[in-house]
């Protein structure tokens, strides 16, 4: 008896059927669909460079995207405490521009930066500040990202060295909630 032909219901298979398909990639700059503009609230925490001392406040930022990896920005802090009763609030605010150079690998992206800024309050004695940083912002949306950021902050007028600017910095970590529009 013949074999039975196969009919138009009867899956075949072919040689192109059994190759792997290739896998598609997340675009590295599914963000820089978005607007070039960034804004960002969030709470940071401030401590010596011993990390043995500290306080916490509030920080924004809007920022300008010159392309896909470079970002300018003014960033504004504010922190007030209580030290008790008896004692005078404390009051600080720190004013910088930044410039950050990112990484966009997807959801994922890390950046390393400097800024330059201006520290006064009540707290602090008024001063130029400067210094490294970085950080890392996890988009959940294209446009919507959590930021993980730190910066090593050292004062021009605290010293004549350098080295000994840098050695009396401190350092200020955050956690920010950020949109590009």
């Amino acid at each position: 008896m013949p074999p039975a032909e196969a009919s138009a219901s009867t899956p075949t298979r072919t040689r192109a059927a059994e190759e792997p398909r290739p896998v598609q990639q997340a675009s590295p700059t599914h963000h820089s669909k978005s607007g070039p503009l960034e804004f960002s609230l969030g709470g940071a925490g401030i401590s010596n460079d011993r990390v043995d001392a500290g306080s916490g406040q509030a920080t924004g930022a809007i920022g300008y995207y010159l392309n896909d990896s470079i970002e300018v920005l003014f960033r504004q802090n504010g922190a007030m405490s209580d030290p008790g009763e008896g004692f005078s609030d404390v009051w600080t605010g720190a004013s910088r521009v930044a410039i950050d150079f990112h990484l966009p690998l997807g959801n994922v992206v890390p950046y390393v930066g400097a800024n330059l800024g201006y520290v006064y309050g009540n707290g602090v004695r008024d001063s130029l500040m400067g210094g490294p940083e970085a950080g890392v912002k996890f988009y959940v949306k294209p446009d919507v990202f959590v930021l993980l950021s730190g910066e090593y902050q050292f004062y021009f007028d605290r010293s004549d060295t350098i080295d000994t600017a840098f050695d009396d910095g401190q350092i200020l970590y955050g956690l920010s909630l950020g949109v590009r529009f």
